[in-house]
């Protein structure tokens, strides 16, 4: 069998040729950018990957075949396929510049690509955030509180991709107020407020409708005593060596009283304030009374944050005014009353733990009260001082200090 006989099948169409030079052309300029095209040796049933390799086998492997068909006569085929080395050379190197070319362009457009991705995102977390604070008058802190937290989300998908799918579903479910209360009941224990409203009549046979809420006080405390940083303060020593009251633990009486002397001993304070929301479109203010609850066992720094400002009720004013607030304040009194007599039941850490407590009263001038409970937060934490505008951020560097002479 000689050379001639040859015949150089396509693997991937119907065609065929007798030469080389003209196969590797067509498998070049047809099917170049198939990368799972098989080519397969007619010599030795060799396969190859690619269009070069295969002619490399060629020139290489049959070297001694191509030898004998020149003793054969078979001298011009041998010249072709010499030939063919060389022009296919030459395709490879123009085929590669080609390819180089694309692969830069594949390369410019996958940036691209992930630039409009990345200025896509960016562009939805801004509009997300300013929306957030233009439209629904959200404050600057909660802007950085949601920016900041979204972050540490999306770190902690990066870490578990298996709960994408099932995150953006639950996420899509929270826009539901009633669904998202669920979750937070199941998960955290949230007790939810409950709504309450009294027919009251006034004159000339009519009446007004006035409405409150309040929250579960045993619920309310019983997750609050949970928190790690509230057990840390239960359990430290509240003795004081100092001559002077610096705060409630320091007086007389909850020094020598039986129960209140205990620092386990759970010690309520009740604080109210007034609260004008005032509608934007016609500019009338509705009052609103609040009722809310401090731990007086936490330490100064603690129990003067707001975080430690737990709600009892919010009502309308006119609860106030019609004489009503025995029934705002109603839950909270009778689940006080279970408290010191019966006390709470907590589990922590897998150790259940029975707390007791009652009310505790605190009287004194206002710059007393101040110095007793320490730096109190307002609602916007920003400047907590009624007397100054020293911000809460840098008060310390506005403290004047004395330089010592000696």
């Amino acid at each position: 069998m000689s050379m001639s006989a040859l015949e150089f099948y396509c693997p991937g169409c119907s065609y065929s040729s007798p030469y080389l030079k003209k196969y590797l052309i067509h498998l070049t300029s047809t099917h170049g950018t198939n990368k799972h095209f098989i080519v397969s040796c007619p010599l030795c049933n060799s396969t190859f990957s690619s269009a070069r390799s295969f002619s490399t086998h060629i020139s290489s492997r049959h070297k001694r075949r191509l030898n004998d068909d020149v003793e054969n006569g078979s001298v011009e085929l041998l010249d072709n396929l010499v030939n063919d080395r060389t022009v296919f050379n030459e395709m490879e190197e123009s085929a590669g510049e080609g390819v180089e070319e694309e692969e830069d362009q594949q390369q410019r457009e996958h940036a691209q690509q992930n630039n409009d991705s990345t200025t896509s995102f960016i562009k939805r977390i801004l509009h997300f955030l300013f929306t957030l604070q233009s439209l629904y008058f959200v404050s600057e802190a909660a802007i950085s509180y949601v920016a900041m937290n979204l972050a540490d989300i999306l770190e902690w998908i990066l870490n578990h991709n298996d709960v994408v799918q099932s995150a953006v579903m639950l996420l899509r479910q929270m826009s539901n107020v009633n669904h998202r209360l669920t979750k937070m009941k199941q998960y955290f224990g949230y007790s939810c407020p409950q709504n309450d409203s009294l027919q009251v009549p006034i004159r000339n046979n009519k009446s007004i409708n006035v409405k409150w809420s309040f929250i579960p006080f045993l619920e309310n405390l019983g997750n609050f005593l949970k928190l790690p940083e509230v057990q840390a303060d239960l359990n430290r020593l509240a003795v004081s060596t100092n001559e002077v009251m610096t705060d409630v633990h320091d007086g007389y009486f909850a020094s020598s009283h039986p129960a209140f002397k205990d620092p386990t001993f759970l010690k309520i304070e009740l604080n109210s304030d007034d609260l004008n929301i005032t509608n934007a479109v016609s500019h009338k203010s509705h009052k609103v009374f609040f009722i809310y609850w401090t731990l007086l066992n936490l330490k100064r720094d603690h129990r003067s944050g707001q975080v430690s400002k737990r709600l009892v009720a919010a009502c309308d004013s006119a609860a106030l005014k019609y004489d009503l607030l025995d029934r705002v304040v109603g839950d909270f009194l009778d689940d006080v009353k279970t408290l010191c007599t019966t006390g709470l039941r907590v589990m922590g850490a897998g150790v259940e733990k029975i707390y007791f407590g009652g009310l505790f009263f605190t009287l004194g001038d206002y710059p007393a009260q101040q110095s007793i409970h320490g730096r109190k937060e307002s609602v916007a934490a920003k400047t907590f001082c009624p007397c100054c505008d020293v911000a809460a951020d840098n008060y310390i560097d506005s403290i004047d200090q004395v330089i010592n002479s000696s």
